[in-house]
This record gives C-alpha cells, sequence and structure tokens, in this order.
C-alpha cells in the first residue's frame, strides 16, 4: 500500500536528484561541449549527435553499474546474512564519505592524500 509520505518523499527525491543532475551532469557536458572544434560545435547536426552519443553512454553506463551492483548484491545474498554484510558496506560507506567531508573542508588532508597514494597505482596501469 502506498501511503502519502512515500509519495512526497519520492516526488522531493526526483526533484533535488535534478539539481544535483544539473549541477554535475551539466557541468560535465558544458566543459565536453566547449572541447569541440568551434566549427562543429556552431553546426547545429553534429552538436546534436555528440550530445546524443554522450547521453546515451551516460544512460549505458548507469545501465551496466546498475547490473553490476544487482549481480553483486545477489551474490553477497548467497554468501551469508545480507543484512549484515550491508550494515558493514554501510559504515565503510559512511566512513569515507566522513574522511571527504574532513579533507574538503581541510581539517584532515593527510589521510586522504596517504589512501591516494597508496591507490596510485591503479592510475598507471
Amino acid at each position: 500500500m502506498i501511503t502519502e509520505p512515500i509519495l512526497i518523499t519520492a516526488l522531493l527525491m526526483g526533484l533535488l536528484g535534478g539539481i544535483h543532475c544539473a549541477g554535475m551532469c551539466g557541468g560535465i557536458i558544458s566543459a565536453l561541449t566547449l572541447g569541440i572544434a568551434r566549427e562543429k560545435r556552431e553546426h547545429g547536426n553534429t552538436l546534436t549527435l555528440y550530445l546524443l552519443f554522450y547521453n546515451f553512454g551516460r544512460i549505458v553506463s548507469y545501465i551496466i553499474a546498475g547490473i553490476a551492483m544487482a549481480s553483486l548484491g545477489m551474490a553477497i545474498k548467497n554468501i551469508g546474512d545480507a543484512m549484515v554484510i550491508r550494515e558493514i558496506f554501510s559504515l565503510i560507506a559512511a566512513g569515507v564519505m566522513i574522511l571527504l567531508g574532513l579533507y574538503l573542508t581541510g581539517w584532515w588532508t593527510k589521510a586522504i592524500l596517504n589512501i591516494e597514494h597508496a591507490g596510485s597505482f591503479v592510475w598507471k596501469i
């Protein structure tokens, strides 16, 4: 049974998600659009094609990420108690968010820089 508070929450999440998308995706697509040669950017059909391919790639990558996470969730569910594993991942995610918040405020930059340095080998591959 769907109640009114759930619908209001869903509406607010959609509106706030739209603001996030306009800020994040809007900035990315603006930067990518400005990176296109002026001749191609001013030609409406070419620019439209670039934008369509960008959004197609973005949507496909979200689909692939969703499939990967759903598959991981099903695998974890089969391994053991799903709620315990979910709580562990929630605590790890919360810890990372707290560290990033401390890093962005400048209160604790050394820890994040050490983590970045430890994982730098990934970017060299």
